[in-house]
């Protein structure tokens, strides 16, 4: 075979193999580089659903440990105690002459300051995602919608003394939001009370 044969038999075989081997490769890397993408995405996937399990789980244990009920219960037995010596019972909105008697006394004021920044507190952990939402309105919607409605004069009252709008401002918002859902939640009751019969509502 001649040079001349084998440049132009051999040469273009050759050229051709490499070129398929080639290919070959890059196709292979193409494929492993692909594979490792997907077996990423799944991983970041697995990550991010255990996270976000993760999340909710530590939301759920934070609004029920949270709210330190003991706690509450001691401070909230305390300033009824003290409103009582001094002719407040706290079962209503506090009136201009309780409010008045209120602030007068050290031991009522503060130990009232110190029972609305329980639910302060927890407002704020609720309207900053730490809590979960729906779990928090449930276990205390009504009781704080209760509490802010009876002691709504003296948050005024501090806002006002010290002139700043800031202060227990959390439980003002939280209360007028939980306040709205129990009141939408119950005239769904109503429209559904109207809609049954005599025997259908005995049922329920």
């Amino acid at each position: 075979m001649t040079l001349h044969d084998f440049s132009q038999d051999i040469v273009p075989i050759v050229g051709t193999t490499v070129g398929l081997v080639g290919l070959i490769l890059v196709w292979h890397q193409i494929r492993t580089a692909t594979e490792a993408i997907i077996l990423t995405s799944k991983s970041l996937s697995q990550a991010s659903a255990s996270f976000a399990q993760t999340s909710n789980w530590n939301r759920i244990n934070a609004t029920y440990n949270f709210f330190d009920l003991a706690r509450n219960s001691k401070i909230e037995a305390d300033l009824y105690a003290e409103g009582k010596r001094i002719g407040i019972t706290f079962e209503r909105q506090l009136s201009n002459k309780e409010l008045d008697a209120l602030v007068k006394d050290s031991a009522v004021f503060f130990k009232a300051k110190e029972f609305l920044n329980e639910f302060e507190s927890y407002c704020v952990a609720y309207r900053s995602g730490v809590l979960d939402k729906d779990l928090a309105y449930q276990l205390l919607g009504t009781r704080l919608t209760k509490e802010y409605r009876v002691f709504s004069p003296f948050v005024r009252y501090l806002q006002t003394k010290f002139d700043d709008q800031g202060i227990l401002s959390e439980f003002k918002n939280t209360s007028e939001e939980w306040h709205a859902k129990l009141k939408e939640e119950k005239e769904k009751i109503t429209q559904v009370e109207k809609s049954l019969g005599p025997q259908e509502k005995h049922g329920l």
